[in-house]
């Protein structure tokens, strides 16, 4: 029979898949199930996890007759409950879900199912995305280093070219990532941020939605297989414009793919240690060279394979030497070992 109507892993994933096998020397049917979310492995249900959304029906919001919803307010006039979730529900922007609606009133289901009842509201299922629900904060003031490392990954953004962001703390890599996701996204490109720890994920993930009108999915170890696999099926469908996730997260089909960032690209939690073994951030370069696109490397600290890359001009490097905030650096003292006994 035929399981799936359309591929489960996109062309660029079945393209980067093989070489990792071979390049590890690992079995390809190991490989392949490395890539795909554990639920599709451990369960014959692929129906991804979606939350419940109400909201008013299509022909109630178009209509602009006031006869028409005085008749329909006159109907709720004896149900004060339901008319207050229809005017919550034509009040609000977007549709809400079970959350929204229990941070906005109390017992509100009862009322809910009477007027699906009515035909006055409809619910639908979609993945949960995070979307800041706050207005989107200005990007502050960029210095002129980070100004012109912008400019220059800017300049190549519609071709494949390995970028090295080599700043020390607190130098506003961040800002930099920032600056080229809007740009990308103004474009409806999709972006990959790789980042080496779970620890880093809610700081991170909560920057970008203070500063970045984009639906955004998070990816790690931390969260169940359901949850998982929800933000996967989501980019794969286009449905999430930024993944934020660890080394596995290398592997999240994402169709209209336009820039990747790695997150201090020398961290060694990048590195699967058993099974199937692979560097996230070396098949990151691979899959941004295989589709022609762009990718970053931040970090304060770079690794020795990339400080080499850079010598041997194969990766462009962008310095950031000053602090954003302006604070001083830490006083650091060479204390000479010789001199202690022990």
């Amino acid at each position: 029979s035929v399981l799936d109507e359309h591929n489960l892993l996109c062309s660029d994933i079945l393209k980067l898949l093989p070489w990792a096998a071979r390049y590890s020397v690992h079995p390809l049917g190991d490989v392949v199930q490395a890539a795909l979310p554990v639920y599709l492995r451990s369960t014959d249900d692929a129906t991804p996890v979606l939350t419940e959304f109400w909201r008013l029906k299509k022909q109630e919001v178009t209509r602009s007759d006031p006869q028409a919803q005085n008749d329909v307010l006159e109907t709720l006039k004896r149900a004060p409950k339901q008319l207050q979730l229809y005017h919550l529900l034509q009040n609000a922007e977007e549709s809400l879900d079970a959350e929204a609606l229990n941070a906005l009133t109390e017992n509100w289901r009862a009322p809910a199912k009477a007027l699906l009842e009515k035909r006055l509201i409809e619910t639908f299922v979609k993945p949960a995305l995070l979307k800041q629900d706050k207005e989107i904060t200005t990007a502050p003031m960029l210095h002129d280093e980070q100004t012109d490392a912008i400019k220059r990954i800017e300049a190549h953004r519609q071709q494949h070219a390995v970028h090295v962001i080599n700043g020390i703390t607190g130098s506003g890599k961040t800002e930099i990532y920032l600056a080229l996701c809007e740009s990308m996204l103004a474009d409806n490109r999709q972006i990959l941020v790789l980042v080496p720890e779970i620890g880093l994920t809610p700081q991170l993930t909560q920057r970008f939605l203070e500063r970045l009108n984009a639906t955004v999915v998070v990816l790690h170890s931390a969260m169940n297989d359901k949850q998982r696999y929800a933000a996967w099926h989501a980019a794969a469908n286009r449905q999430a414009q930024l993944v934020i996730g660890t080394r596995s997260s290398i592997f999240t089909p994402l169709p209209d793919i336009g820039l990747i960032i790695v997150d201090e690209e020398h961290d060694g939690s990048y590195k699967q240690q058993d099974g199937f073994r692979y560097n996230a951030r070396d098949l990151a370069i691979l899959r941004a060279k295989n589709n022609n696109i762009p990718i970053v490397l931040g970090s304060a600290t770079p690794s020795l394979e990339t400080l080499n890359n850079i010598n041997e001009q194969r990766y462009q490097v962008h310095y950031l030497k000053q602090r954003a905030n302006k604070k001083p650096l830490p006083k650091i003292e060479l204390v000479n070992p010789v001199s202690y006994t022990h």
